[in-house]
């Protein structure tokens, strides 16, 4: 992980999203530290490190030679990271040889697959990622920003409701909303923007929170409007766009 060797730390707490999106990517997020006594967490909330990168797929180690094995690629790596797949939800980190590392009585080298099902049933209909110019959505949602600040990091992901075709749920990480925090609520369609009559607008809402319109360009790309429903307008560096990564039905 390319952690210091006189950095204190007793165990390590992963969060790892693969992303098979044609594009083979990954997220990463590992929290190491000292163990706060009596508890599960650590000193001092301990120290996170977020990496990406990308993976491919390898079949067979000494002792199972039908095993899928990940390789984890990044330039915020020191070396690569192994994980041999015991079964789809499980697994388990290896050595460059591909042999699998022993814990101990406290600790185990195991990721377990954990779900976020959202509520009634919902079914993942797409995550879409983009980065777009700051002013703008900081004004609209009354966040506090540095006079410097040039961007905002995306990340939406979109639940299909199973009684209907037009709405479900929603989560958006962006600004103070992060990962572990993301901002939730229900989208419903509505018909129309500022321009056409005929585009077919999502609006994400939540609450007292100010609606956020994204008009849909195909299964893959949507676009954010303003309050009035007309279509921002990016500078030389961001667009107003967001990316599926993952793949379309």
């Amino acid at each position: 992980m390319g952690i210091s060797a006189s950095v204190p730390c007793e165990f390590m707490k992963w969060k790892l999203e693969i992303l098979e999106n044609g594009q083979d990517s990954f997220y990463l997020s590992v929290k190491y530290g000292m163990t706060e006594p009596n508890t599960n967490g650590f000193q001092n909330g301990g120290t996170e490190k977020k990496v990406t990168g990308k993976f491919s797929i390898e079949k067979g180690k000494a002792s199972d030679a039908g095993s899928r094995i990940y390789y984890f690629r990044s330039p915020e790596l020191a070396a690569q990271l192994v994980l041999v797949e015991i079964n789809k939800g499980v697994l388990h980190f290896a050595d460059k040889s591909n042999t699998l590392l022993i814990g101990n009585g406290g600790w185990g080298y195991v990721l377990n697959q954990v779900k976020a099902q959202p509520a009634g049933g919902q079914e993942l209909i797409g995550v879409f990622d983009g980065r777009t110019p700051c002013k703008y959505f900081a004004n609209l949602l009354q966040e506090k920003v540095s006079a410097d600040c040039i961007k905002i990091k995306w990340r939406l992901k979109l639940y299909s409701e199973p009684s209907a075709t037009n709405g479900g749920s929603y989560e958006l990480v962006g600004f103070a909303r992060q990962r572990n925090d993301p901002r939730k609520g229900i989208w419903r369609i509505v018909k129309g923007s500022a321009s056409n009559p005929g585009a077919i607008v999502y609006a994400l809402e939540s609450g007292r929170e100010p609606t956020i319109y994204l008009q849909k360009l195909d299964n893959n790309i949507f676009y954010f409007l303003d309050k009035d429903r007309n279509m921002l307008i990016g500078n030389e560096e961001f667009s107003y766009t967001l990316n599926r990564i993952n793949k379309s039905d």
